[in-house]
């Protein structure tokens, strides 16, 4: 069990949102660099959400490795910090922009099934992902390829979660992958996922 109590720092940012930013980290019990989402606390709500939703998924080889939270204080401000498991071969775009575009189907394959078994236990939850794109789908090097594991569950629907189908909504999801019956309807269901996957695949 780590101690996050002990220190930690920055070793260079990874990316910028609204409210907060992405850090890859050093942890005094951790021999390899971590990523850290950090978001000041009166914002952290997707923040909270997401570690909720991935303690569930500790065991899923196919979903990204939440380590732990914490609030911190830092000139005076409050800050919940999200600590992941970091992806050194970046995302899927990475990926293929490193085939050139022109992966082997049986890598096609190989690399669908691991989406897959992630989705399904994803869903087994009763949870919808509602953003598989391919840059939530973080690339792993190993001794025989790579592993993916789905990432970014700050959209994603819980079981409690009633949601409206009514045009006047906010979308939930990445527009480009989502399907017709999400955007006009605003129908969020397990089929969504489906969809986007097709849609990371094509």
């Amino acid at each position: 069990m780590v101690d996050w109590s002990t220190w930690w720092y920055r070793v260079k940012p990874l990316g910028e949102g609204t409210y907060g930013f992405v850090f890859l980290v050093l942890q005094e019990n951790f021999n390899t660099p971590i990523v850290v989402k950090t978001i000041e606390l009166e914002n952290s709500n997707s923040v909270i959400k997401e570690n909720k939703i991935l303690s569930h998924f500790s065991s899923c080889l196919e979903i990204v490795k939440c380590y732990s939270h914490e609030i911190t204080i830092d000139e005076g401000r409050q800050w919940c910090n999200l600590f992941l498991k970091y992806a050194p071969a970046g995302d899927l775009i990475d990926l293929i922009e490193i085939a050139r575009g022109r992966m082997l189907e049986s890598d096609v394959q190989v690399f669908t099934r691991m989406i897959l078994k992630g989705l399904s236990c994803i869903h087994a939850k009763g949870i919808v992902h509602c953003d598989i794109k391919l840059e939530n789908i973080l690339v792993f090097p190993t001794k025989t390829g790579y592993q993916l594991e789905i990432a970014d569950f700050k959209l994603a629907k819980e079981p409690s979660e009633a949601l409206l189908e009514t045009k006047k909504y906010r979308l939930r999801g990445t527009l480009t992958y989502m399907p017709s019956e999400s955007v006009v309807l605003g129908k969020i269901g397990i089929a969504m996922d489906i969809y986007s996957l097709w849609d990371v695949l094509c």
